[in-house]
């Protein structure tokens, strides 16, 4: 079907095995929707406005916007961000929990993430885009973070992003290594992504004649050690 979809308030839907190819257009949820096992595919902006979505083991396929001002269930769903409807920036509002979420670009897009709001990945973290059109992690004002929560025991495929404005701390390390070992680029301003915030101590070496008078100390401590030792159980009867 080519179409929008509206869930009034006090309305409800179940799909349970069906799919709903939305061609483009908006879902707004004020009421309820339940997936079941079914999907909402190609949708535009998926707009949960004060209703509630219990995701089940279904999908969410958009390319637009996410807005969450009501209740999302992630059950074992899987959410999909994706290029297309002429949208070349999706903003993420509210804080939701994601069971396994994947956004993927081939066109530079902009992932846009509101500054405070907290976004939860309990699965996996997929975040792609291509060698040449990196896809773009942002916060929704400049120098202020949004914050991610990557489950210690998720998954994560991160590769050929940039990122900026993101703090990740709480949860799982997110691609650490050098960003250049996974096609991407560190913008700044972000905590447990790569290998930002990280500081290695220097540690002290030790010349050839340090290390030789090192172990004849030692040497020498144990040896006295030992006789007194000795000495002690002499005198016990």
């Amino acid at each position: 079907m080519a179409g929008g979809i509206y869930v009034q308030s006090g309305a409800s839907i179940t799909l349970n095995n069906g799919t709903i190819n939305l061609g483009c257009n908006d879902a707004i949820i004020a009421g309820s929707l339940n997936l079941g096992a079914g999907a909402i595919l190609n949708t535009r902006d998926f707009n949960i406005s004060g209703g509630s979505v219990s995701a089940g083991s279904g999908q969410v396929q958009f390319a637009g916007d996410w807005g969450n001002g009501g209740s999302f269930t992630p059950g074992t769903s899987q959410v999909t961000m994706q290029d297309g409807c002429s949208k070349t920036t999706t903003a993420v509002t509210g804080d939701t929990d994601f069971y396994a979420f994947t956004a993927t670009s081939d066109t530079a897009k902009t992932l846009q993430f509101a500054a405070g709001s907290t976004q939860l990945f309990s699965d996996s973290l997929t975040l792609q885009g291509v060698i040449g059109n990196l896809l773009l992690i942002r916060s929704s004002i400049p120098g202020s973070q949004a914050f991610f929560y990557l489950d210690p025991n998720a998954t994560q495929n991160i590769f050929t992003v940039d990122v900026r404005d993101n703090n990740a701390s709480g949860g799982q390390w997110v691609a650490i290594g050098d960003a250049t070992d996974f096609d991407s680029v560190d913008s700044g301003n972000n905590i447990n992504w790569f290998l930002g915030g990280l500081e290695f101590a220097p540690v002290p070496t030790l010349s050839s004649w340090a290390l030789i008078l090192l172990t004849m100390t030692m040497m020498t401590f144990v040896f006295r050690h030992r006789r007194r030792l000795h000495h002690s159980g002499e005198g016990i009867q």
